[in-house]
């Protein structure tokens, strides 16, 4: 029998119990030791390691209540203190992330948040495009691209490299196309 089973079979029987006794104390206790029980089977989170949610959030674990960062379950990254919340932690629902997931997880956030742009990175090689990247690596600290010339740090211990805006450079045929009027109806303002 898997303990989710055992669980929901304890958890039957004090509902069965209050119904059939009067005394408050026992109820009490037997509800005391049932969710003592309870408490035992979650697995203790250990302070900075990534762990992965039955959604498929991913959030590094600083303890209970502290703010700490990862992606959720949508794609979205955020960083608060309700990740691990003492609520969420009774759910059992968080399992140890392998480094291939957070590696998965920090490209895609990498890929999402740097598109076409250029990224500066954190230290190592100073910037690169997502397009000249050749590959990553995640080292569990930090996650590094590798590059022809050289390597880069894109993400570490929270802080994600800053991407460079680079001055869009458009054609009038391009804008044109774009707007699906001719090139002689543009007018340039200043």
């Amino acid at each position: 029998m898997k303990e989710e089973e055992k669980i929901e079979l304890l958890k039957d029987f004090a509902k069965w119990y209050r119904v059939n006794n009067d005394s408050d104390s026992i109820v009490h206790s037997t509800d005391y030791c049932i969710e003592n029980y309870i408490n035992s089977l979650k697995p203790e989170l250990e302070v900075g390691k990534w762990y992965k949610a039955k959604s498929d959030s991913i959030a590094l674990y600083k303890g209970c209540n502290i703010e700490t960062y990862g992606i959720n379950c949508i794609g979205d990254w955020i960083s608060d203190a309700y990740w691990f919340h003492d609520w969420i932690l009774k759910d059992g629902e968080w399992t140890p992330a392998t480094d291939k997931e957070v590696e998965e997880a920090l490209i895609a956030e990498a890929n999402r948040r740097a598109g076409t742009r250029v990224i500066k990175c954190l230290h190592g090689y100073d910037s690169a495009k997502l397009s000249e990247i050749e590959g990553w690596y995640w080292d569990g600290k930090c996650l590094r691209y590798m590059i022809v010339s050289g390597t880069g740090c894109i993400f570490e211990n929270g802080k994600w490299a800053e991407i460079i805006e680079e001055p869009l450079e458009l054609t009038l045929e391009e804008i044109a196309e774009k707007f699906g009027v001719n090139v002689e109806q543009i007018k340039i303002k200043k």
